[in-house]
Formats: C-alpha cells, structure tokens, sequence
C-alpha cells in the first residue's frame, strides 16, 4: 500500500500527464528553495512538451538572477486560458502566495509541492514529505514519476 506521499505524487504526475498549459510559482519574497524548485519544474515539464509560465509576485533576487529561466519569473499572468493546473511550490499555507495570486479561474487546480512539516493545507492536491531536505527534492521525484531522470 502506497504511502500518502507516494499517492500524491503519483495523482500529480497523472494530472501533469493529462495537461498541457502549466503556472508555475512559489511563495511571495521567492528564496533559493522556493526558485529552484520553480526552474527545476519548468524545465522538466518544457522537456515533456508542456507550456509554461513561470510566475511570482516579487522579483527574483539579484543573488538568483544568475539561474537558467529565473529571468523568465513575471509578476503578472498573462492573458489567456486558464492554466490545466498551477504548481506552487516551498509555500506551506496560502496567504504565503501574497495579495496579488491568481485566483481559481486563471490557475486552475493547485498542486502544492513542499517539505514543510507545519502546514496549513490549501492545494487541490497536496504533494508535501516532511522528511525532504527542500522543496526542490520533491519537485525533483515528480519529473521523476513523470519519466524524466536526467
């Protein structure tokens, strides 16, 4: 029998699958954590063939600008469909998002991707292990569900 975790990670993946047009985010005040679990996701769905656009309230930090795609980070949305589904990532509870998050009609579902262990749950789908050392390693085992290993 397969663990919350794993249950979650492979509804994800599933839902992943199925899409095509992704958001892809993290908490206000984006860290290194947050960051890189962001461009590690949009790279990894780009090689699976999926769109998508990368999003966050703040600028990225001058410290990160450095990072492949971190200048692809846009405060605003773009104009369009709604997303098939927004993956936010290292973000615990939902104020964390800031005033300015989409709401449901543009993100579509949320699948939460974290490794807090205090939480206030509010993803449709919460794909949360406590036991990562950040957010970025459970963003990394969902590419992995999804096929991808290098």
């Amino acid at each position: 029998m397969m663990n919350d975790f794993a249950t979650s990670l492979s509804q994800a993946a599933d839902l992943i699958s199925l899409g095509q047009r992704f958001l892809v985010t993290a908490h206000a005040h984006v860290d290194g954590d947050a960051l890189g679990a962001m461009l590690v996701t949009a790279h990894g769905l780009r090689a699976l063939g999926k769109q998508v656009f990368l999003y966050n309230q703040d600028l990225v930090p001058a410290r990160f600008r450095f990072l492949s795609g971190a200048d692809e980070v846009k405060r605003k949305v773009p104009a369009g469909p709604r997303f098939d589904a927004t993956l936010v990532h290292d973000t615990g509870a939902r104020h964390l998002l800031g005033e300015r998050f989409p709401a449901a009609e543009i993100t579509g579902p949320l699948i939460v991707l974290d490794h807090h262990a205090v939480c206030d749950p509010f993803g449709s789908l919460e794909v949360r292990d406590p036991d990562a050392a950040s957010s970025g390693v459970v963003a990394w085992r969902l590419l992995c569900r999804l096929g991808l290993t290098e």
